[in-house]
């Protein structure tokens, strides 16, 4: 029987991606770069170039494969001329009672269940894994293997078991895709998935042994079309847009109200004990900690000025509206070892404002709380002054960035504990008369921990503590505490 061959598209970059020689390689892409279609392309070769082979495809939850990453994956295979129930099945033992297929190939390393198992005619198997239940997951061997929403995938699933399991029949393929595994994923916003990012300078490291993409929906113009990129920058604010459409990088968003941020200058790595305790915190010298209070969302930078640079050494959230006591508890919990409990409070100005449900207003109460549980605390946040100096604050954190004047501490933040502040600086854009673009904390799909919240307790912080020094006068400045 005659048949006619059907042209499929997919565009430069998913080709490059799955034809790559190196064994691990990473994909961070934006929406409508056609990730599915790559997900179809690699297990199109892989299957061609691995018969009987056994392979892994994590994503977030077993739903979410089978609702939202598999239908389109099924479509494009279709496409591609391969069938369910043709050319393989899912969730059935080919070789049942009752199969039709039982004349497809055996793998080399059969499964037991077939629950969440495709088997193609020719043995190749894919197993689909959770990341939601990583204890289950472990012990498997298999001979390649895919993680889909990568950035969802803590750093331990990914380092003790995906990556452990990709070890099988190892003389038995001759072909550069045997102990490959593909990386697909947006761009990171929560600190557990910051190990995608890692992938980056291991690629420049080691460009033999890993490849690191970075795609976005402009790579896949020809299929989407010039109305869609309207459609999308019309619905969505300016940081989506930036960030889920054109997958610019956090760190490289234009007109950045912090754009001379430098993460190799203003970031650190702690010093680490044995067991892997941070050893940043001076024990016995004062802590500082500035707070911003959106409702749902309240924040705290903890700071210690250590030498005369200003180190934010942690930082705490609560997304639980009216649980800014919990926050306390948190902190101070945190810092239970501490030798010197004294803290100075930072923040938001609106924080002093008299609280219609409480006689306290938010500092008092917070003051209160770090009291009662031993601490000495002092509020160092004026009453009766608004929000302002926006233009004056774009141009003191420029100036403390640039670290050129004397006159200034410099600025490091803890890059392993503090991953929200760096994120949150990173992407907070400004508007033409100098205020941050807040549209991130109205968008409920949001990440909170990463819009601009946390980069204000750094503004609070740092500019009405050190803007003085600045000034031909001095009576703006902070007061001291001496330890004993």
């Amino acid at each position: 029987m005659k048949t006619s061959k059907k042209q499929v598209y997919f565009n430069p970059k998913q080709i490059a991606f799955v034809t790559a020689l190196q064994k691990i390689k990473t994909c961070v892409a934006g929406r409508g770069f056609g990730k599915s279609t790559l997900i179809a392309l690699i297990l199109l070769f892989l299957l061609k170039a691995m018969p009987r082979a056994k392979v892994f495809f994590s994503s977030t939850t077993l739903e979410q494969v089978k609702n939202s990453t598999l239908p389109p994956v099924l479509e494009k295979l279709a496409e591609m001329g391969l069938h369910e129930d043709k050319h393989f099945v899912i969730g059935k033992d080919p070789w049942g009672l009752n199969s039709k297929c039982k004349w497809f190939k055996r793998p080399i390393s059969p499964v037991k269940k077939f629950d969440n198992v495709i088997t193609f005619w020719n043995g190749f198997t894919v197993v689909i894994l959770s990341a939601a239940k990583p204890d289950s997951q472990r012990g498997g061997s298999y001979d390649a293997g895919i993680v889909d929403e990568a950035a969802f995938v803590k750093r331990s699933f990914w380092e003790k078991v995906l990556l452990k399991m990709v070890r099988g029949n190892l003389y038995r393929f001759n072909t550069p895709m045997h102990h490959s595994i593909f990386i697909l994923t947006s761009q990171p916003r929560k600190s557990d998935g910051q190990w995608v990012m890692e992938m980056e300078e291991k690629a420049l490291s080691a460009p033999d042994d890993f490849l690191f993409m970075w795609a976005s929906a402009k790579d896949n113009g020809v299929v989407l079309g010039k109305e869609w990129f309207k459609t999308q920058k019309a619905t969505s604010s300016h940081l989506d847009y930036l960030i889920e459409v054109e997958n610019v990088r956090l760190k490289k968003l234009p007109n950045g109200f912090y754009h001379r941020f430098n993460e190799k200058r203003h970031q650190y790595k702690p010093p680490m004990d044995p067991l892997g305790n941070m050893l940043d915190v001076r024990r016995n010298e004062l802590l500082e900690m500035s707070f911003d209070f959106s409702g749902k969302f309240n924040c705290a930078s903890v700071w210690q000025e250590q030498d005369f640079v200003e180190r934010c050494v942690r930082q705490f959230h609560l997304k639980d509206e009216g649980k800014i006591k919990k926050l306390v508890d948190d902190i101070c919990h945190h810092f239970k070892d501490q030798e010197f409990k004294y803290i100075r409070l930072w923040g938001e100005p609106r924080g002093r404002d008299r609280n219609p449900f409480d006689e306290d207003d938010i500092f008092t109460i917070i003051r209160k709380r770090f009291e009662m549980r031993g601490w000495g605390a002092e509020i160092m946040v004026p009453t009766g002054v608004a929000t302002k100096h926006h233009k004056e604050r774009f141009a003191f954190m420029e100036t403390m960035m640039d670290e050129e004047d004397p006159r200034l501490p410099k600025l490091r933040i803890n890059e392993v504990a503090c991953l929200n502040v760096i994120t949150s600086i990173q992407g907070c854009d400004i508007k033409p008369d100098y205020t941050k673009d807040k549209s991130a904390e109205r968008d409920e799909a949001f990440p909170q921990e990463n819009a601009p919240h946390y980069s204000d307790t750094c503004d609070y912080y740092l500019y009405y503590k050190h803007a003085w020094r600045l000034s031909d006068t001095s009576n703006q400045r902070a007061g001291q505490v001496m330890t004993m």
